[in-house]
């Protein structure tokens, strides 16, 4: 059965962050890579300085990064739809910047991409932003962000992560693995996957029942009020959790 952790009525996710510090760090610093980028050693950072270490065209298909996104669930049929993709092809040109460290979370361990802004240092002219549009991590380790706009190596940038949208991911996951935690704990629930939504979407989780007599068991109404219970309860508590990576 899947779960809903709705963010607008349970205490389970919008007021983590704000009782208790300690677990909302965990959100930001669920990358997973051969080395920490700055967001991981400070989750609440909101802009830093950097410098381009390199800068070209897009390398991952286009069709690839869609499906990151959440994609188009719309079938396209047609020639005239067929011709305007392939105009869209030929107009839209991105680049991917890789900076000497960034503040910006790169897609994985179901958490969503950030998105944020990079301007030149020397820069005061905000209509000069460009806008980060998606970030991930290559094959290599190495971060790359997403813009329509190139930048020439050695140029000195500041970045500004869009703390809205990173503050809302942060709270999702670390609710997410408490939730996890104590449905395991309790009930002997495994989770096998879980969905992070966008505002004002629910998030969701799958956990796994154990099956008795080849029937499945279902959870009950009781027991997920004495898992919610013990989740507020922890987070009242304020309790310290230890980040491992």
């Amino acid at each position: 059965p899947r779960l809903n952790c709705l963010r607008s009525k349970t205490l389970l996710t919008r007021s983590l962050c704000d009782m208790a510090t300690s677990v909302v760090e965990y959100g930001a610093c669920a990358q997973t890579g051969p080395s920490l980028i700055h967001c991981q050693r400070d989750s609440f950072l909101r802009s830093f300085t950097s410098k381009v270490i390199g800068c070209q065209p897009w390398s991952i298909p286009s069709e690839i990064d869609n499906k990151r996104k959440g994609g188009n669930n719309g079938k396209n049929s047609g020639a005239k739809q067929k011709k305007s993709n392939n105009a869209s092809k030929k107009q839209d040109t991105f680049y991917e910047i890789i900076l000497a460290d960034t503040i910006l979370f790169a897609e994985g361990g179901g958490q969503p991409t950030d998105h944020g802004t990079l301007q030149l240092s020397q820069s005061e002219d905000h209509d000069h932003e460009i806008e980060v549009l998606s970030v991930h991590r290559a094959n290599d380790g190495k971060v790359l962000h997403k813009t329509r706009q190139p930048l020439a190596v050695d140029s000195v940038i500041t970045m500004k992560v869009n703390w809205t949208r990173r503050y809302d991911h942060m709270q999702q996951h670390s609710a997410q693995h408490l939730i996890s935690a104590v449905f395991r704990n309790r009930l002997q629930t495994p989770t096998k996957s879980w969905w992070m939504s966008e505002w004002p979407k629910s998030s969701q989780i799958e956990m796994e029942m154990k099956h008795s007599d080849s029937e499945s068991i279902s959870i009950t109404e009781q027991q997920i009020m004495e898992c919610e219970a013990a989740i507020n309860d922890v987070i009242s508590q304020g309790k310290t959790m230890t980040v491992h990576i």
